[in-house]
């Protein structure tokens, strides 16, 4: 039988994807039926190779991943080997550790970020493969300006600068209250996670606190930029802080209060006398920082006596200038009544009013709310305000779509103020029908206990007459039925004694009439003989 012998050159250069690779001989003559065939695979010796020359893994801060690279090589007995830098790559104790073809992270933090690159060997040569660690984290405002100080008319820049990743160009914004942002007052741009708020032409009135919020989806966080313009300090006028009062013996606390930038010092005296802490026991200074212009000094006057009472002189300065107030030291009295009082929002139901504190008296003082509806006759509610050393209050339970008159009145342990002269006038908005005023509910209950009690009473009393005269009749009843039983013995006995014929003389020197008590009671019924 004759042989038949196939064979075949395959002319290609050979990659590590030929490995595996299955080839097929099949036979067939003509004269039998069916056909003949045999498969061999192809085996390729390759140094190891990745899926991927690098990749990128996205990690939020604190989390933790496992990354199997395994590669593929002929030979299969792969060596693994991981580096960060020029150094290797710990395989424990670390939160980045690197065993055979495995990256464990654990609870990543920033610092983690950054390349990793790992070699895998066989005897056939030698792969490498990037890792990029990308740790994503909220953002953290690291530079910011706190106080930036320009001249009047000058243009500030003020600036934000947040550690965050991702970053996008409109993460960062600015923000304040009452203050219009741009037009040609402001703009802002942003560059390498910073941002930038330029104030044009900046006055007195554009002093105060800017907020930056950074926000890159994976948190938010504020912070605060201060903008400061020069002027010379103006010293606060308020009522509160022209009058202090301590009784003798006590120690008195005078208050001087400025704004002013840049920093404000003080300076106090009496009668063109310096005073300074050095000055005996008698007094002692204090300085703090108010807010971000305001500032102020406390003097405080020990074991007062009649001739600590009167003005004492405040001088605030800076390089800009000074001014100077006197203020006056007194005993302890009533306080003065409130200034500026304002609604500042109003609903259905309630109006939130503010005010400013008047000269407390030197004692601490509370404050009573005396309002009424404008139209109709003037009747007053009252509210006392919680907390007692609140300035801001809400005055509720009133009626819908009605408009009220508001005064306020400060009061402390030594007597009241009178109310605040200017009346604030606030309208309610629509709404549904408000419960009565407190005034007019109190009524209402005291009515209904008034008329509770009148009619106990005189149920009580229509029961004791009911009783009474249950009782009476009774008692008569049966007094008349002990006269009726002693009237008809009394009839019976002369009947007897005349058809016996007894005529005892001690009969006959009985009285005609003879009395009786009936019941052991104190009236007495007279049985009359015939």
């Amino acid at each position: 039988m004759p042989r038949f012998t196939s064979k075949i050159r395959l002319r290609k250069r050979l990659e590590w994807t030929d490995d595996q690779a299955v080839y097929t001989c099949r036979s067939q003559v003509s004269v039998l039926p069916g056909n003949m065939h045999d498969a061999i695979t192809l085996h390729v010796a390759f140094a190891p190779v990745f899926t991927k020359k690098s990749i990128t893994e996205d990690i939020l801060v604190g989390d933790s991943r496992l990354l199997d690279l395994t590669a593929r090589g002929s030979p299969d007995n792969i060596t693994y080997r991981w580096f960060r830098g020029d150094g290797g790559l710990p395989s424990e104790g670390a939160r980045v550790v690197g065993i055979g073809p495995l990256l464990n992270i654990t609870a990543v933090q920033k610092a983690d970020a950054g390349r990793y690159r790992l070699e895998a060997e066989n005897d056939e040569g030698t792969s490498k493969m990037r890792v990029t660690i990308n740790v994503q984290y909220p953002p953290e405002v690291t530079t910011i300006s706190r106080e930036l100080l320009v001249a009047p008319g000058a243009t500030a820049v003020l600036e934000c600068f947040a550690d965050a990743n991702p970053t996008t160009d409109d993460m960062i914004k600015w923000s304040r209250d009452d203050f219009t942002f741009g037009g040609n007052k402001t703009k802002s741009f942003y560059r390498n996670g910073t941002s930038f708020l330029t104030v044009y032409d900046a006055r007195k009135e554009d002093i105060g606190e800017f907020l930056c919020t950074v926000d890159n989806g994976l948190g938010d966080v504020n912070a605060t930029a201060g903008l400061l313009v020069e002027h010379a300090p103006e010293i606060d006028t308020s009522p509160q802080f022209l009058k202090s009062a301590a009784e003798k013996g006590e120690t008195a606390l005078i208050t001087c209060r400025a704004r002013g930038a840049p920093n404000v010092t003080f300076e106090w005296s009496r009668g063109g006398v310096a005073i300074d802490e050095s000055t005996e026991d008698k007094y002692s200074i204090t300085y703090t920082r108010e807010g971000l212009v305001t500032w102020q000094s406390v003097l405080k006057v020990s074991s007062v006596v009649t001739a600590d009472y009167g003005a004492y002189a405040c001088v605030a300065r800076n390089e800009l200038n000074f001014q100077r107030q006197e203020i006056e030291l007194g005993g302890t009295t009533s306080p003065d009544p409130p200034i500026e009082v304002k609604a500042l929002s109003v609903t259905h139901n309630s109006v939130e009013l503010s005010w400013t504190p008047g000269f407390d008296g030197g004692l601490i003082q509370r404050y009573r709310v005396r309002y009424t509806e404008t139209a109709g006759p003037e009747r007053f509610s009252y509210q006392d305000v919680l907390p007692e050393n609140a300035t801001v209050f809400s005055v509720e339970l009133l009626r819908p779509n009605t408009e009220y008159s508001f005064s306020v009145q400060a009061y402390n342990d030594l007597g009241e103020s009178g109310y605040t002269k200017d009346v604030v006038k606030a309208k309610t908005t629509d709404g549904p029908e408000a419960p009565a005023p407190p005034e007019e509910e109190d009524r209402a209950r005291e009515l209904l206990s008034r008329l509770a009690v009148f009619v106990i009473t005189v149920a009580g009393a229509i029961l004791l007459v009911i009783n009474v005269i249950l009782m009476t009749c009774f008692v008569r009843r049966r007094q008349l039925r002990r006269l009726s039983k002693l009237a008809s013995s009394s009839a019976k006995s002369d009947t007897l004694r005349s058809y016996s014929g007894d005529t005892d003389s001690s009969d006959a020197s009985r009285a005609d009439d003879d009395s009786y008590s009936v019941g052991g009671t104190a009236n007495s019924y007279t049985v009359r003989r015939h």
